[in-house]
């Protein structure tokens, strides 16, 4: 949803940091705004690099590296 210089990007769960750099980045506006928990709540969205190094890695729902494939088409989006 952009509403002037402002662009909110919702995301159903909890977003790694990284991930949500990267939208920041790729958006045109002059004020990203990543909002998680945002209509649904599924889980963890980490990088295929941490799967198994971290707690929310092990307890997440979603396939290793499934996180970097919704990212980049989320990205193609803004």
């Amino acid at each position: 949803m952009t509403i002037g210089d402002v662009q909110a990007v919702t995301f159903p769960g909890e977003l790694g940091s990284i991930f949500g750099m990267q939208i920041k980045k790729n958006s045109k506006a002059v004020l990203p705004l990543v909002i998680g928990y945002a209509d649904d709540y599924n889980g963890y969205f980490v990088s295929a690099e941490d799967y198994g190094k971290t707690y929310e890695s092990m307890v997440s729902d979603m396939i290793e590296g499934e996180t970097e494939k919704m990212i980049d088409k989320l990205k193609d989006c803004l």
